[in-house]
């Protein structure tokens, strides 16, 4: 099983890329970022149709960037969080797992107000 674990920090967009053997082609991906999985809160939803996730066609596959905007960041509480990513494929009938992971959210120490120095 692929893995991705990630550390953000809530003073910052934070950005990754992931080297993926799935052709993923124009397939929609899922990412929900949660407490644990059984939570039914979901701090923060990536996919391909909010353009937070994004795909690259390669040789051998595809890259995956992942980008998470500081506006998402400060609203997220420090801590620890697991996450997934899905392919759904346009059949509607199957998922495909392309990583799974945890994330560890940081207060950054930087903080201005906008137009500031």
């Amino acid at each position: 099983m692929p893995t991705l674990d990630i550390i953000t920090y809530s003073d910052a967009d934070f950005s990754v890329d992931f080297a993926s053997v799935e052709d993923i082609g124009s397939n929609p991906l899922h990412m929900h970022v949660r407490t644990d999985a059984a939570n039914p809160t979901v701090w923060i939803e990536a996919t391909t149709e909010n353009e937070m996730l994004a795909v690259a066609a390669t040789t051998d596959g595809s890259i995956v960037t992942l980008t998470i905007s500081q506006s998402k960041l400060l609203n997220l509480p420090a801590g620890e969080y697991v996450h997934s990513c899905i392919m759904s494929l346009f059949d509607g009938l199957e998922r495909v797992e392309i990583w799974r992971g945890t994330l560890t959210h940081n207060i950054g120490p930087t903080r201005w107000e906008a137009g500031t120095p």
